[in-house]
């Protein structure tokens, strides 16, 4: 039975690793590089084997080194189940290390058949135990799903009275229209700051997402990572599926697909750097890959890491297709497609991927067919590098138009690209740091001036289009949020004792979100060069959902 055990657990650590592509090993690479949860493994297998031997001292050195690599293999898997990081192959390598470890321990020494027995079926409850323990904690930071039928309410977007009110019971950092709904994304460490996250700061509670019924209000699901923040939520541009980010250790990011109808996790994957989160369309996600380096001619120079793309399918995350850049161009691991909402790292378009390629001194802006990996277009994406030898950007700015038809290209002048057939056109006065908010839906991209919202682009023409004149009184742009739809002009501000929502030029609906946060002049400036307001106007299925980020609790409303 002790042997039995032994050879059980082995077993069990190799299924458990060839099992998890995502969860356990891709948090350990992230913050010790591999090297220690694959030494620890692999001396507690080979412990563990060796205590299954026939000489007593075999199996004292076996035991003990069972107990040691067990010990540290079990503190890795520990911490991640904190962190709210593994998959479900975590729980199989605890059950499998209790299995080694238990089994080892029970061959050290010499034992009479009475004791023999006892021993036997302590292993074997410790083992059971393990199973149960396993599998009742690994997957419950995962959050709940619900089944309740989604009704597939019209976008609102001239709203007239306020339908619900839902208390967030803590800050909320961003939110962002789904089927059915809105997707909110909730914290307890305080409210947030218009700054992009830090990955560096201290470990806190962690973050929550949570899907709200459009038409009631009701909360369908929640999602959460134990103890990790979230760093960008996206959703595909039918509304059908959203992707969450979490930062890993190291900078790596744990991206996670959800059906964003009932919440349930239709698969993981762990990407090597924060921003190797590229595009998302109707059918797929795709991701950097690292290649090997290649070998280089001086062995003082380590040449740099190369990327492949890797498309997921959003069904079951199966691989669809990857695609290498041509020869003598590289995927940049460092490159951000966005700084702001819905999603710092990722773009969303229909059915085409876009992805910038830098090729010798220029950068190449590149459309793949998101159902093949095949190349639809490819437009410049601007120079890298001047012809006297001035680098101009590491980081294209690159953000996907609210509707997913195109992308904008900060520069001087900015472009708009769009993504179904690679036609580029300037947008004469929007430059690099003029790109305004582009949360998803029937809204329009924003043209800044001086951090200030002064018009909308039209994506089939280039043209800027000044915003309508304010109605007078004091809800204005300067103190609120903005969003332009092909109807109506909608404009949420604080109020002095309160916030309103004022529809085109008409009357001031006061809303109740909550105590307005205080905050100066210079933080609000800056909130809008990162493209991102405190105050939040989200056109969605159902209602026209309202909140800011700057209270702690939050109150979420929609308005119908």
């Amino acid at each position: 039975m002790r042997s039995a055990a032994v050879v059980v657990g082995v077993g069990l650590l190799l299924v458990g690793t060839v099992l998890d592509r995502t969860g356990w090993w891709g948090w350990a690479r992230e913050i010790t590089d591999g090297a220690l949860p694959v030494a620890s493994l692999l001396v507690l297998v080979a412990a563990g084997l060796l205590a299954t031997a026939d000489a007593a001292s075999a199996r004292r050195a076996g035991a003990v080194g069972a107990v040691v690599a067990g010990a540290v293999t079990a503190v890795l898997l520990v911490r991640a189940v904190v962190d709210g990081l593994p998959g479900p192959a975590a729980g199989v390598l605890l059950v499998g290390v209790a299995a080694v470890v238990g089994g080892a321990v029970a061959r050290a020494g010499r034992v009479s058949r009475g004791r023999h027995r006892v021993g036997s079926v302590a292993v074997g409850a410790t083992v059971v135990a393990a199973a149960v323990v396993a599998g009742s904690v690994v997957d419950l930071p995962r959050g709940t799903t619900t089944d309740a039928p989604v009704t597939d309410a019209a976008v609102v977007t001239r709203p007239a009275a306020v339908r619900w009110s839902w208390s967030a019971g803590g800050p909320v950092a961003d939110v962002v229209p789904v089927r059915g709904g809105v997707a909110v994304v909730r914290g307890t460490g305080g409210p947030r700051t218009d700054v992009p996250f830090d990955d560096d700061e201290d470990d806190g509670p962690g973050d929550e997402v949570v899907a709200l019924d459009g038409t009631t209000g009701t909360p369908r699901w929640s999602f959460g990572h134990g103890r990790q923040r979230t760093d960008a939520v996206v959703p595909s541009p039918g509304g059908d599926t959203l992707v969450v980010s979490h930062v890993l250790p190291g900078r790596g990011a744990l991206v996670t697909v959800l059906d964003a109808a009932s919440g349930a996790t239709r698969f993981t994957v762990v990407v090597p750097t924060r921003r190797g989160v590229l595009h998302l369309t109707d059918r797929v996600l795709t991701v950097l890959e690292p290649l090997p380096a290649p070998p280089s001619s001086s062995a003082s120079r380590r040449e740099p890491t190369t990327y492949r793309l890797v498309a997921h399918r959003l069904a079951d995350g199966a691989q669809a297709w990857t695609w290498t850049p041509p020869p003598g161009c590289a995927l940049e691991g460092r490159w951000s497609p966005t700084l702001g909402p819905p999603g710092r790292w990722t773009l969303a378009t229909r059915d085409v991927g876009v992805t910038p390629v830098d090729c010798g001194p220029d950068r190449v802006l590149t459309g793949l067919d998101d159902r093949d990996g095949s190349v639809r277009w490819s437009v410049p994406g601007g120079p890298l590098v001047t012809p006297d030898g001035e680098v101009v950007t590491a980081e294209p700015d690159v953000t996907a138009l609210p509707d997913g038809s195109g992308v904008l290209v900060g520069g001087n002048p900015a472009r708009v690209v769009d993504a179904a057939g690679g036609a580029s056109r300037p947008v004469p006065g929007l430059g690099r740091f003029d790109l305004g908010a582009t949360r998803p839906g029937p809204v329009r991209a924003l043209a800044l001036s001086d951090g200030e919202p002064t018009g909308t682009f039209e994506a089939r023409t280039g043209a800027i289009v000044p915003l309508p004149s304010e109605a007078p009184g004091e809800c204005s742009t300067r103190e609120g949020a903005l969003a332009v739809t092909e109807a109506t002009t909608l404009r949420l501000c604080g109020l002095g004792s309160g916030f309103g929502l004022r529809v085109d030029a008409g009357p001031v609906l006061p809303v109740d979100l909550g105590p307005p946060a205080l905050v100066d002049d210079d933080s609000l400036r800056e909130g809008l060069l990162y493209r991102r307001s405190a105050y939040v106007v989200v056109p969605a299925p159902g209602a026209l959902v309202l909140t800011t980020t700057r209270t702690d609790p939050a109150t979420v409303v929609g308005v119908g």
